[in-house]
This record gives C-alpha cells, structure tokens and sequence, in this order.
C-alpha cells in the first residue's frame, strides 16, 4: 500500500469511528433511496427514467431512445469517468476535452465541449468533470432535448444521476490503488436524523494518481453533503457538492503525413507547468408536493460554478523532416463560469373524456455566465525536438493578450412548457409538448472592453411523438423534436445566427423479465453549426446526421449479467464552402459497438461470494479535421475483473480487481480539430479496490 493509500484510510476511519461507535456491527448497506428518482437493485436492467419526462415514467412507453448505465455495471467496471460509463452507450464519442481536462461528448454525430448537454440532476452543469464518489448512475437521452431543457444540442443529452440520503443507517469506506502509482479513498454515510423526517448522506473522497504519461500528478478533493426530508406529502433535498482539483493540462501527440510520430506513446510533448487548476461548486434543492392523488407540485433550483485557470506550451507547427515542434506559452486565468437553474413543474395523472393523460406544466429561468480575465499568449519558440526533448527551455507563460483577455458571455432565458402523453387505449400512446422560449444573449472580450454581440428573440420547439404497445413486453415508437442553441460571438468572425437541429426518429424497444433493448433509426439536420479553425469561427451552411442505434442489457440467465451497444453514425456537410461539402464530421465514429459481461459464481464455503466479467470496446475509424486531411484508426480495447465478497466482523468486505486495456492496446480517442493535438489513449490499467460496508 502506497504512503497516500494509508493516509486515505487512516482519515476515512477516522471520519467514520464517531459516526458508527455505537452501531450494531451487523448494520449492511441499505438499498432504499428516498428519491424515486433513484434506482436500487444489483442487476444490469433499467426499467424507469426522468429524464425524458421528469417524472419516473417506464422506458418502454418512452418515444424516444433513452439509454441508462446502472450502478452496477458502473461498479463491475470500475468506472472513474463519464468516457468510461458512456463506453457502454450506442452512438457517443469523445470529443475535444480541452487537454484531458473536460468531459466531452459526440451524441449522434454532434456535440463540443461545454456545450450544455451535459447535467447533472436534471440542473445543467458547468463542472469540468462529471463524474465521481457522487455517481449512481449515468441517463443518455438522445435526439432533441430542448422540450424539457431548453437550449440543447440535437444529439441528445447525459444526466448523471447522484446518490441520495437514505432513511436506514449505512456507510462504506473504499480504497483504490492503480498500477500507474498512488490511488484514492472516499467515505460515505447515510442515515436517518431521529425521528424528525431528515435524512443525510456524506460523501467525501480523495485522489492522488501519478500521470501515466512521463510526468504529472492528478489530485483531487471532493465534500458533498446532502439532506432529505419527507412528511407525508411532501418530499425535499438539498445537496452541495465541492471540488477542489489539479490536474496534467495535456494536449496528446502530434500525427504526420496521417500517422502519428514515431515517439513512445507515455511521451509527452509539452512542459511541467502544463496544468489546469480550479474548484467547482454545485448546490441543487428539489421540493415536491403531491396536491391530491392526481396532481403534484415540483419546484427545482440549481447553481454550479467553476473557477479555473491553466497553462500550456501550446503547439504550433511541426517540421517533419527535422522532428522540430514549435510552440508558444500560453494560458489563461480566472476562468468563472456559473448556471443557474429555477424550475417549477406541475405534474398530472388524470383521466379526461374517458382517456388518460399524463400532464406536465413548466416553468424555467436559467442564466449562465461564463467569463475569463488575463489571456496569456507567448511568441512561437522552436527547439523542441519530439525524438530528444529537452524540457525546461520554454518560460512559464507570462505574455497578457490584451485582445483575448477579459471574455464574457451571458445567456438568459425564460420558458414555458406543455407535455401531454395521451393513453388512446392499452396499446397507443400520443405524445405532444411545446416548449416557448425567450432567449437574451450578449458577447464581449478586450481591453478596452468591446461588446461582439448581442441578441435576443423567441422561439418555439414542438415535439410529437407516438407509442404503440404491441406486446406487454414489445413496443413500437416515432417521434419528430426540435432543437436550439445561440452561437457565441466571442471569437472572431461572427457574430453567427442561432443552430436549429430537426429529428425524425423511429425504433422498437423490447422489456421482459431480464432484458431491456432499443433499436432505433433517426435522422438528423443542423444548420448554423459553429465551427472554429485556426481561432477564427465560421457557421457551417447545414450538417446532416443519421444512422442506426442497438442497446441491450439485463441478465441472460440467473447467474450471467450483460450490457452491449451498437452505431452506424454518417455525418456529412450538405453546405459549405466548396471544400467542404461532403466532408465527415470530425470525432465521429461511423461505427461503434461494446460488450462487456458479468457472472456470479456460485457461492462457497463460508458464504463468500465471487463475480468474474469483462469486455470490449470498439470504435471506428473518424476523421481528425474539418478537411479530413487525417484520420485516427479504429480500435479495440479489451477489459476484465474479478470480485470477491465476503464478511469481516459481521461487516460486508468487497475485494475487486480490474485490469483495464487488458491486451495494452495504443491507440488515440479524439483530436480538437488538429493534427498537433491528438488524445493518446490509457494503456494497461491494473486497478484493487477494497470497499468495507457497515
């Protein structure tokens, strides 16, 4: 055990003796959430989901594909990030993560970095990374979500679903270890507070994980405390989550004449200093009330802040004939972005002229800000040699911009909606929403300070969508949605009319006993899509994406459990500039597919139980440009674990081994829209995780 492993025990007992000084010793690890909303069960198979109605409703009699990573499969796998939960999901690639330092998503050919399509909650979130001690589960709703969120991409969206105090005392510790060096150690309590209708849970964790690459540290510090209350028809939480974090600020290799240098693939290509540095802060609060049998009142509020800054020896040119890298100090300080949510919904189940409707009533106001203050912007140095690189001869970033300094962006918007899902009979299923949204936005950056665009307007995003139950367990689906999203004016070259996405999607889903599946087939237009090049945006005339999506997971048999996806995804230009048109999409796969399987032994000897598992992931071949100048190859990656479970002093002690990229496969995930930037894949990941419960 490494010298952090220790001290991450040594507090996180620490933490929890008071706690639990008086407890039984036989206390186990309740599965009854407060919140509806939360799933419980050791398996592989969804059956509910809000976050394609914001209200539990079952997936089969959803008209659009709505994908969900179950806790447990999040545990079997050892997940530490949304790319590897959404490994499991159909149709999601990563995109440009800002030097591995974002969460960053694809959905259906379309999606960028801090474009809002990630929430946790329900709350649309600002956090750099999603994913955490905090994590239940991970909901992919795809096509158009603006209906229910507002501005959105047309790819759909990721709602990470957190961990909820719980009405029966428990708690874990748990202590991970990576054969890249070092590890973390979180602590998690829940219970009831008397006799008072309160509830708590406190989750905390710690990390400090060497760089797998040749140089770096990952450190992280999450706290978040969370209550509940519940007296007969009323139900509330409040939660607040902190992040504290550094983290390598690393912007991959460089690929030549299509292929990547010939250079060790743990070689990195800037200096020390490359590093992101912040914290992110996130309060939600839900009331619920249910008026009568039929009718409940939901009020929602959220805000998540970010602060950050960063550095980056910046890469600029490459000579491929002398190895020689080019490239400039750069960085950027006090980066502040923060969202705010507030929500009131009425929700009805009721029966009109002999039909049931299942109604919602909605009210939203969001603001989000985002603003950076000094951008730091060095002159372009040579003298890097990528096959002998001699570090330390690049200056700390030091040279303000004043044109690219003092950023600031305001989006404002004010909405009402409808959703009416019309039960005709036991079979057909009408679905109808209008969502009537005003929008403010305004743009600026430089010093002097200098306004680059303003703009404000209304809009209205219909959805339809239809439902027919073939079978108690077959269902048949259609659906036509909208989508919306302003296009910043900040960088050069707008300002730039709003996107608007329009889908059409059909499919079937199947849900028996043990298995839950989706096929869908959907087909996809933008226009007005913002792309950036060289730092100068531009608005692509109109995109088109469409393809094929399977999902399927559940237990094939009583002992043996099962997750697996599958996408075609073509997305093209269908206007542009000439060179343009016909042009894939970069970062998107044009296929996709997963696997990954978990069997329980039968137990032995003294009621020890053992789960074995694993799987592959494969990606396609995607372009690494808006020319499509290079392209990064296809890959497979494979993984696989072993668990054993049995008890310590009448407490629950878990032992999981997993061995991530089992065959240590080098292969490279996405590109920012460059061929000097290209994200290196992890290789071998040996990862031990001991977890007590009591």
């Amino acid at each position: 055990m490494t010298k952090t492993d220790t001290s991450l025990l040594a507090l996180s007992l620490a933490l929890a003796a008071p706690a639990y000084a008086s407890q039984n010793d036989t206390t186990e690890l309740a599965v009854v959430e407060v919140s509806a909303d939360t799933p419980t069960g050791n398996d592989y198979q969804p059956r509910n989901s809000s976050s394609a109605t914001r209200s539990p409703a079952p997936l089969i009699e959803t008209p659009q594909a709505l994908n969900v990573v179950p806790h447990q499969v999040l545990q079997d796998q050892q997940a530490t990030s949304l790319d590897e939960a959404l490994a499991n999901v159909s149709g999601v690639t990563q995109t440009n993560t800002l030097a591995n330092t974002w969460d960053s998503f694809i959905r259906r050919g379309f999606g960028s970095r801090a474009d809002g399509s990630i929430l946790r909650d329900g709350v649309r979130s600002t956090l750099p990374r999603n994913f955490s001690a905090t994590t239940e589960q991970v909901e992919v709703l795809k096509g158009p979500a603006s209906l229910l969120y507002g501005i959105q991409e047309p790819g759909g969206i990721v709602n990470v679903i957190t961990k909820k105090p719980q009405y029966q005392q428990a708690g874990s510790v748990t202590l991970t270890s990576s054969s890249f060096g070092g590890g973390s150690g979180s602590l998690d309590l829940t219970g009831p507070i008397g006799d008072s209708g309160l509830a708590y849970r406190l989750i905390g964790e710690l990390e400090e994980t060497d760089y797998w690459r040749n140089f770096g540290t990952t450190r992280r510090k999450l706290i978040a405390p969370s209550l509940a209350w519940r007296d007969g028809s009323t139900r509330a939480r409040v939660a607040y989550e902190y992040l504290d974090y550094s983290v390598p600020y690393d912007r991959g290799t460089v690929f030549s004449n299509g292929k990547p240098i010939a250079i060790p693939r743990e070689r990195r290509l800037d200096e020390a200093w490359n590093v992101a540095q912040g914290t992110a802060q996130s309060v939600t609060a839900e009331v619920e009330h249910d008026l009568d049998d039929s009718w409940r009142l939901r009020l929602n509020a959220g805000w998540n802040n970010h602060r950050y800054s960063d550095n980056q020896a910046r890469p600029v040119s490459y000579n491929a004939s002398t190895g020689i890298l080019r490239r400039s100090a750069d960085g950027n300080r006090a980066f502040n972005d923060t969202n705010l949510l507030a929500s009131a919904n009425l929700l009805g189940d009721v029966n009109w002229l002999g039909l049931r409707h299942e109604l919602l009533f909605g009210v939203d106001l969001e603001q989000n800000r985002q603003s950076k203050g000094d951008a730091l912007r060095g002159s372009t140095v040579g003298g890097f040699n990528v096959f002998d690189p001699d570090y330390g001869q690049l200056a700390y970033p030091s040279t303000v911009s004043a044109s690219k300094s003092d950023v600031r962006s305001k989006v404002e918007t004010t909405a009402v909606l409808v959703k009416d899902s019309l039960h005709l009979n036991e079979q057909w299923i009408a679905v109808g929403g209008l969502r009537y949204q005003h929008y403010r936005q305004s743009d600026g950056a430089g010093r002097p300070f200098v306004i680059t665009g303003e703009a404000s307007g209304n809009v209205a995003l219909p959805q339809a969508g239809v439902v027919y139950r073939a079978t108690p367990a077959v269902s048949l689906y259609a659906n036509y949605s909208e989508s919306f999203k302003p296009n910043s004016s900040v960088d050069e070259g707008g300002p730039f009319e709003p996107e608007r996405g329009v889908v059409h999607e059909g499919g079937v889903k199947l849900e028996t006993e043990r298995l839950s599946a989706t096929a869908a087939l959907y087909h996809i237009v933008k226009r007005n899509v913002l792309v950036t090049e060289n730092d100068v945006s531009r608005a692509v005339g109109k995109v088109r994406s469409q393809g094929v999506e399977l999902d399927a997971s559940g237990k094939l048999t009583r002992q043996l459990s099962a997750i697996g996806s599958y996408a075609y995804t073509d997305a093209e230009v269908l206007e542009d500039q000439p060179v343009y048109v016909g042009k894939q999409l970069f970062n998107v796969a044009r296929h996709t597919a997963s696997a990954f399987l978990a069997y329980d032994l039968t137990p032995v000897g003294n009621g020890d139980r053992w789960r074995v598992g694993g799987g592959a992931r494969y990606v396609g071949k995607r372009q690494g440009d808006a020319l499509n100048s290079f392209a990064l190859d296809a890959y497979t990656v494979a993984d696989a674990f072993v668990a054993w479970q049995t008890r310590l002093g009448g407490n629950k002690l878990e032992v999981q081994l997993n061995v991530k990229n089992l065959f240590d496969k080098t292969y490279y995930t996405s590109t920012s829209g460059s061929n000097l930037q290209v994200n290196v894949g992890e290789p071998r990941e040996v990862v031990l995780q001991t977890k007590l419960s009591f």
